[in-house]
């Protein structure tokens, strides 16, 4: 045996050491950007990126129990069923966000002098956003969106540790956004998975679908 043959012998036991070793969070990882870039691309229409990241929270979930994979169609699937399980899913967060924005132009235009009606806006618009990323999580095909909504504002404050901690993720992903423009892609991802983790721990199963 050559000595070169000799090297790869030894090294072979080494590669598969390290693979087992960081295989599962490398893919991990990398489930993480797929799914961010997938969910970005569901908001380039506004309207939709609510039910992308409903899609988002779906197939991560599944890929974190192993009943299934990070692939299009699986997100297009899950996307289509969120879309189809109520009209609010795009009506209601569009109104919300133009309501903010409405908001934003009238306190810019001198209508909220008093920093008071800032900090009211900051953190009426944190608790809708924590609401809405615990639905999105929480919600699962078959399943109506007026309970889910119900328990998402309940886990607001019986879970106020998880409300906290993804409100801090969701201000570091817009920071980040905000700051570089480009770590837009790879901050969507690590949110829905929080939101999955959030969710997750709280011990939910998954409700039989509703025919």
């Amino acid at each position: 045996m050559s000595t070169a043959e000799r090297d790869r012998t030894r090294s072979r036991p080494q590669k598969q050491a390290f693979l087992q070793r960081y295989e599962g969070p490398i893919s991990s990882f990398a489930d993480c950007l797929v799914v961010g870039i997938m969910v970005l691309l569901t908001f380039i229409p506004l309207v939709t990126g609510f039910a992308g990241f409903v899609a988002g929270c779906a197939i991560l979930r599944a890929r974190t129990r192993g009943e299934g994979k990070i692939t299009p169609a699986a997100f297009w699937r899950e996307f289509r069923a969120a879309l189809r399980s109520s009209a609010g899913v795009v009506l209601i967060p569009a109104a919300l966000g133009v309501l903010l924005v409405v908001d934003l132009f009238a306190l810019y235009a001198g209508l909220g002098e008093n920093p008071v009606m800032w900090i009211a806006l900051g953190v009426v618009s944190a608790v809708v956003a924590v609401l809405g990323i615990r639905a999105a999580a929480a919600w699962r095909p078959g399943q109506h969106w007026v309970p889910t909504l119900q328990n998402a504002f309940r886990a607001l404050g019986e879970d106020a540790s998880g409300s906290l901690l993804l409100l801090g993720a969701l201000a570091t992903s817009i920071a980040l956004a905000l700051f570089t423009p480009m770590l837009t892609i790879v901050c969507l991802g690590p949110l829905v998975l929080g939101a999955v983790a959030i969710d997750t721990r709280l011990g939910r199963t998954t409700p039989a679908r509703q025919d």
